[in-house]
Parts: C-alpha cells; sequence; structure tokens
C-alpha cells in the first residue's frame, strides 16, 4: 500500500487518520519484530564463549541450552525493544519519504506532529513491556539463570566423584566414596579428610550421604548420615571423636563458591520491591545506598527511551535520502551509540557522585528529548536550529564509525 495526495484526499473526513494510522502501525510492526530479532542475535553473540564452555566443557544438553538462553533473553529486551522500535520509525519513515508519501501528507494538510500519533501508540505498547521486562523479568530472569549455572555446575561436580578412588576436586579436602548412584548425588561408604582449617584437621566417616544445593544461598552441602568425625589439633597428639546421625559439611568450589561474583545476588538481580528494602536499609549509608538509587533511576529511564526514540526517528527518517532497512539499520546504530555512550557517561557520573543521580540517570533522557523536539521542528517547518545541526553532525559521525567496509555513500541523483 502506497498513500498518494489523490487517495488522501478521496480519503478525507475523519476516517483519514484512521487510515493513516493503520497504515504506519501496520507498517512499523515488520521492521520492529525483524530489529528485535537482529539486535538479540548480535548480543547473544558476546555469550558464544559461555554457551561453548557449557557445551563442551560441562556435556550440557540442548535443553539446558535453550533455558540460559530464554533466561538470557529479558536483560537483553530491555534494550532491543527500544532500539527496535528506532529501527521500525526509521524504516517506515524512510520509506514514506522515499516513496513522496510525505509529502502527500503535507499537501493534504497533515503534519509530522499527527504522524507521531500512530508512532507514540506504538511507542507506548513497547514501553509497557519495556518496562514489565525492566521490573520484574529481568531480576526474576537473572536469579532463574543462576540458579540454573549452579545446578550444572553441581550435577558437574556429583559426576565427578568416582567409586572406590580419592577425590582431590576439593581445595582441602580428600574423599572417598566406596559406592554411589548413575547421578553421583547418593553416596556410600564415605572417607573424608578435611585440611581446610589447619588448626582443625578432622577425619569424617559416614555410613551414606547425599549432595544437596541450598537454593536460597547457592551453598553446595555434602549431607553425611550415621557416621564420626576425629579432629586433631595442629602439633597435637590429642585428638576427640564426635559421632552424629546427620552432618552437613558445606563443599567449597571456586566455580561454586556462593560469595563470588557469579552466584552474589547484585543490585540487578533485585526486584523493584527488594531495591526498596535495600534503600531503606541503606539509608543511613550514601556509599551503599548509592548504586541501589541509581539501578532505581535506570529502570524508570530505559522504557522512556521507546518514546523518544520513536520521536526521533520520525524527523531522522524523513531526512534520510535512502530507504529501505539498510539505511534504516545504519542510523539506528548512529543513534543507538550516541544514546547509550551518554546512558553509560550519566551512570559513571552518579555513581562517582560528580552530578545529582537524577539529573546524572537521565542525562541521556533529556539531550534526546531536546535533540527530538529540535530535530522535528526543523523537519516539519524546514528551519535550521544549531542543536540539531550539532546532533545530526554528531550522526553522521557515528554513521561513518559503524558503515560496512566497501559500502560508501552513494551519489546523489
Amino acid at each position: 500500500m502506497v498513500l498518494s495526495e489523490e487517495s488522501l484526499a478521496v480519503a478525507g473526513g475523519c476516517t483519514m487518520p484512521k487510515i493513516l494510522d493503520r497504515y504506519i502501525a501496520t507498517e512499523m510492526a515488520m521492521p520492529f519484530f525483524l530489529g528485535m530479532g537482529i539486535f538479540t542475535f548480535i548480543f547473544l553473540m558476546n555469550q558464544l564463549v559461555t554457551l561453548a564452555d557449557l557445551i563442551l566443557v560441562q556435556g550440557v544438553g540442548a535443553w539446558q541450552i535453550f533455558k540460559v538462553l530464554v533466561y538470557t533473553l529479558p536483560s537483553l529486551a530491555v534494550f532491543t525493544i527500544p532500539m527496535a522500535v528506532l529501527l521500525a520509525t526509521l524504516v517506515v519513515f524512510g520509506k514514506m519519504s522515499a516513496d513522496s508519501e510525505i509529502t502527500a501528507c503535507r499537501a493534504a494538510g497533515i503534519s509530522l506532529y499527527r504522524l507521531l500519533v500512530p508512532v507514540n501508540l506504538f511507542a507506548a505498547v513497547a514501553f509497557i513491556a519495556s518496562a514489565y521486562t525492566t521490573a520484574y523479568l529481568v531480576p526474576q530472569g537473572n536469579q532463574a539463570l543462576k540458579r540454573l549455572l549452579y545446578e550444572i555446575v553441581r550435577e558437574g561436580i556429583g559426576g565427578s566423584i568416582k567409586e572406590q578412588v580419592f577425590n582431590n576436586d576439593f581445595a582441602g579436602l580428600t574423599i572417598f566414596i566406596h559406592s554411589t548412584d548413575v547421578t553421583g548425588n547418593y553416596l556410600e561408604g564415605i572417607v573424608i579428610h578435611d585440611e581446610r582449617t589447619r588448626e582443625r584437621m578432622q577425619t569424617i566417616t559416614a555410613s551414606r550421604g547425599t549432595i544437596r544445593q541450598d537454593p536460597g544461598t547457592f551453598r553446595l552441602l555434602l549431607h553425611l548420615e550415621d557416621g564420626t568425625i576425629q579432629q586433631t589439633a595442629e602439633r597435637s597428639e590429642r585428638f576427640r571423636i564426635v559421632q552424629f546421625a546427620d552432618y552437613d559439611l558445606q563443599l567449597e568450589l571456586p566455580a561454586v563458591d556462593p560469595n563470588s561474583k557469579r552466584f552474589r545476588k547484585r543490585v540487578k538481580d533485585m526486584s523493584m520491591r527488594e531495591l526498596a528494602q535495600a534503600r531503606k536499609k541503606a539509608a543511613n549509608d550514601v556509599e551503599k545506598a548509592l548504586p541501589i538509587v541509581v539501578e532505581m533511576h535506570r529502570r524508570f529511564a530505559l522504557p522512556v527511551t521507546c518514546f523518544l526514540f520513536a520521536t526521533i526517528g520520525v524527523p531522522l527518517g524523513v531526512r534520510s535520502r535512502r530507504s529501505g532497512k539498510s539505511a534504516g539499520f545504519a542510523t539506528a546504530i548512529g543513534v543507538i551509540l550516541i544514546y547509550y555512550m551518554l546512558m553509560a557517561g550519566g551512570e559513571n557520573l552518579a555513581l562517582s557522585s560528580a552530578l545529582p543521580v537524577v539529573l546524572s540517570v537521565w542525562l541521556s533522557n533529556l539531550v534526546f528529548a531536546v535533540a527530538a523536539g529540535l530535530l522535528l521542528v526543523r523537519t516539519t517547518y524546514e528551519t535550521p536550529t544549531r542543536v540539531a545541526w550539532g546532533f545530526e553532525g554528531l550522526l553522521r559521525l557515528a554513521q561513518r564509525l559503524t558503515r560496512l567496509p566497501g559500502r560508501g555513500p552513494r551519489a546523489a541523483g
């Protein structure tokens, strides 16, 4: 479907805006989902090393790899949803400009401000999806991913304990197992020599035991039953024997250390309720409260980029000399680079207390809101503004940096 001045004139009346709104929203859907797929794939390229390690080293199956990807998607969608909105806007309005549909709309008395209505309605849907993802799905996905990775490592540990062999896989521990089941999680005839504490070495014997996971703290425990503990102090001939019915021995391995950064619950892994509680607890400690406040503002600021990217995409798409997805993708990469460089810089300023948190975190949004407004005014009324010129200069520089090799600018005409 191509809009022309004649078709707009025939539509007339109150039905014309509805037809136009439906046309723009429909045209934006395809490049939006295409952009989601492309940007998600680009981000997942960074995970290839981790996935290769899981497959080749840990021997992880296809189902678990699939779950790793699913749990990773929410943290990517926070960025890919606004990026896809920008790409869709650029592609649609670049095409409309190249096909003279924008000229037809202006001839029919329809301004760019009116064309923003369907674009921002589309952005509103994306905003809701992005806000829900940021507030709820990302923390849940991050925690689920940690549990899954922990479970993968735990299963690998269970399988690595061999029968009737002295196992030294655990730092400071020598473990001998008489027999085990197929999974390696149920053990019988256990003898453990523990040298982790030089001041109190001990030898533990047990009839049976199981490897368990504490889901609350990501600790790996060896639950022993019906055994004894022989404890001796360093440089001493005295020892004592303790009998037990149940005893939990914590297994420490660098890959599954619950205190390591890999499994520790970070600020980005907390839900909004947990962030509010953590902020309340750290009210008197500015150093601890600062990253929490930054993260809370960040979760509000990121979804707003759906509106900013949609608004700035309209004048940039209209002013584009080329149509098609490749031109829109190149422009989108330039805009995205500028925005996320500003966002990263703002967060660093906030964490270093160089600027107030609100100003620092929302700095990129404020800059883009001003640039979007000025570009829209300049494109609508064809009036030059210095700020718009400056932003377009930055955009052209970013486009040059992201242009594919061998693809130079086309000659006009």
